[in-house]
């Protein structure tokens, strides 16, 4: 194949450290991506795999989270999304919590729900000139409010 990518999952570089889990992760096509710098080889495999036209699943939460309130997301999926064109489709997975809660290696096995929200459309410069930080925090704010709905909606089934 003259496919780039052969991945299609962003996870934090952490997970690789338990190997079992790491090799689970490579057979899925993952790639890791370090959350406390702007990981610019993540950044450019992510971008070869939606120019590619692949779907692609970020988190751009960068950590698990518990209640029912998103806060800040970080903007490089609005970023990435700017740079391809790809719109991004929020998802709200409902349950996790009870699967797999913190701080415990094991999980167990429960009902999970899952709400596909509507597309967003990237960022767009109006004159073709780069996309500006703020058009970039507004985007996310969007992105962030709209997988706060879809998360609501998730926990509540």
């Amino acid at each position: 194949s003259s496919d780039v990518c052969s991945s299609d999952l962003m996870a934090k570089d952490g997970l690789w450290k338990f190997k079992p889990l790491g090799m689970l992760l490579d057979r899925l096509g993952a790639f890791p991506v370090n959350r406390g710098t702007a990981d610019r080889e993540a950044m450019s495999l992510a971008e070869q795999c939606l120019k590619q036209e692949l779907a692609l699943v970020i988190f751009p939460e960068g950590t698990r989270k518990e209640g029912l309130t998103v806060d800040t997301l970080h903007d490089g999926a609005m970023f990435i999304a700017s740079r391809t064109g790809a719109k991004i489709v929020p998802v709200g997975i409902g349950g996790v919590n009870d699967i797999l809660p913190k701080g415990k290696r094991l999980p167990r096995f429960k009902k999970v729900t899952v709400i596909v929200g509507p597309a967003i459309e990237p960022p767009v410069s109006g004159n073709g000139s780069r996309i500006s930080r703020s058009q970039l925090s507004l985007k996310t704010e969007e992105l962030r409010s709209a997988l706060e709905h879809a998360y609501r909606q998730a926990e509540s089934y």
